[in-house]
C-alpha cells in the first residue's frame, strides 16, 4: 500500500511572518484571512499567498479590494523571498513598517528580491518615502500612488532602481523639485507623478528616458518632449500650466496616441502643426483658455476618436476639414464661440 505523502511544511520564518500580518488585521470585513488562513494547511493554500515551486517560500503576496484595515506588521520584511506585494485599495493606515523605512516598515529594505511593490489607494500618516524602499535595486514596478506621502524625493532617486519600469506616485504630496537622477531609471517605460505639490521646472534629462512611453506630469510641459520618440501617451491635466501649448509637442517624429491637457490655464491657438501627430487616437484640452479658431490641419488626425476643446474661447466657423475624421466616435466642441454646422462626413468611415 503507498504510502500517503506528509503534507508540504511550513516554512517557520515565513510562517510567523505572515502570522505577525495577520495579527495586525484589525478589520477584514469578507474574513478572508479568518477563514483561509489557518495553521492545519499550507500557507502556500492561503487566499492572496503563493509559493515558489521547489521549496515552500512565499514570493506573492496579494490582497487587493478587500476592504482590510489595520497596520502592515514590520515582520513582512522577514519574507525574503518575496517579489511581489500587492495591497492595492485596502484601507491600510498608520506608518509603514521599520522594515520599510518610517513610513512603511523599515523591514521593507530587507526584500531584496522585490520586484512589484503596489500600495496604492490606502491610508497611511503622512511622511515622506521610507529611505528602505531605495535599497530595493530590484524593483520593476513600484506604484505608492493616493498614500498621503510628502516631503521631498532625495536627490539620487533615480541612481537606485536600475530595472523599474512603472513608476506611480500620484495623488500625494509631495513637494520640491523632481529629481535630475530620475533620466538614471533608464529602463522606465512609464512615470505618473501628477497630482502632488511638486514645484520648479521638469528636468531636462527627462527627454533621456529612452524607453519612456507614458507620462502623467505635474509641472510646466518640457521642450525636451520631442525627443521622446517612444513617448505614446502624454497625460499634463490640471496642472496649473500657463502660456500656449509649446509647439514641440507637435513634432512630426513623435508617436503620442493619446494627449491629455484638460483643465489647465492654457491660452493662444492650438498649434498649427498639430495634424503631425498622425497617430494621435484622443485629443483633450477642454477647461482652457484657448482661442483662436480650430487648426485646418486637425484633417491630419486621421486616426482621431475622440476630440474634447470644450470650456474655452475658440472663435470663427467649424471647418469642413473636421469631416475628414473618419473614425471620430466622441467629440465635444460646447462652450466655446464657434458656429456653423459640423459635415455631414463626420466619423462615417
Amino acid at each position: 500500500m503507498a504510502a500517503i505523502p506528509n503534507p508540504p511544511q511550513n516554512h517557520p520564518g515565513d510562517l510567523s511572518a505572515l502570522l505577525a500580518f495577520k495579527s495586525h488585521i484589525t478589520s477584514d470585513p469578507h474574513n478572508i484571512l479568518t477563514n483561509t488562513w489557518t495553521t492545519n494547511t499550507s500557507f502556500c493554500t492561503w487566499t492572496g499567498v503563493s509559493c515558489s515551486r521547489r521549496r515552500p517560500r512565499v514570493t506573492v503576496l496579494e490582497l487587493i479590494n478587500l476592504s482590510l484595515t489595520g497596520t502592515i506588521a514590520p515582520e513582512i520584511g522577514n519574507l525574503t523571498f518575496l517579489k511581489s506585494l500587492h495591497l492595492t485599495n485596502n484601507s491600510f493606515n498608520g506608518h509603514l513598517p521599520d522594515s520599510f523605512g518610517d513610513v512603511v516598515p523599515a523591514s521593507f529594505g530587507r526584500l531584496a528580491n522585490l520586484q512589484y511593490l503596489l500600495l496604492r489607494g490606502n491610508s497611511f500618516k503622512e511622511g515622506p518615502m521610507p529611505s528602505a524602499i531605495l535599497n530595493m535595486s530590484s524593483l520593476i514596478v513600484l506604484d505608492l500612488s493616493s498614500t498621503g506621502l510628502s516631503g521631498s524625493l532625495p536627490s539620487d532617486f533615480g541612481l537606485h532602481f536600475p530595472a523599474l519600469q512603472k513608476l506611480y506616485i500620484k495623488g500625494n504630496r509631495f513637494t520640491g523639485s523632481i529629481p535630475n537622477s530620475l533620466s538614471n531609471a533608464s529602463s522606465l517605460d512609464l512615470v505618473g507623478f501628477s497630482n502632488n505639490m511638486f514645484t520648479g521646472s521638469v528636468p531636462a534629462s527627462i527627454g533621456d528616458l529612452p524607453l519612456l512611453q507614458c507620462l502623467e506630469l505635474a509641472g510646466n510641459i518640457p521642450s525636451e518632449i520631442k525627443y521622446m520618440e517612444k513617448l505614446e501617451e502624454l497625460y499634463l491635466e490640471d496642472n496649473r500650466l500657463e502660456g500656449s501649448i509649446p509647439a514641440e509637442i507637435f513634432q512630426s517624429k513623435l508617436h503620442l496616441s493619446m494627449l491629455s491637457l484638460d483643465q489647465n490655464m492654457l491660452s493662444g491657438p492650438i498649434p498649427s502643426n498639430i495634424g503631425n501627430l498622425t497617430n494621435l487616437q484622443i485629443f483633450s484640452v477642454k477647461e482652457n483658455s484657448l482661442s483662436s479658431a480650430i487648426p485646418l490641419s486637425i484633417s491630419g488626425l486621421k486616426q482621431l476618436i475622440f476630440l474634447d476643446l470644450s470650456f474655452n474661447f475658440l472663435e470663427g466657423h467649424l471647418p469642413r476639414e473636421l469631416g475628414n475624421l473618419n473614425f471620430l466616435t466622441d467629440m465635444d466642441l460646447s462652450s466655446n464661440h464657434l458656429s456653423g454646422f459640423l459635415p455631414i462626413t463626420l466619423g462615417t468611415s
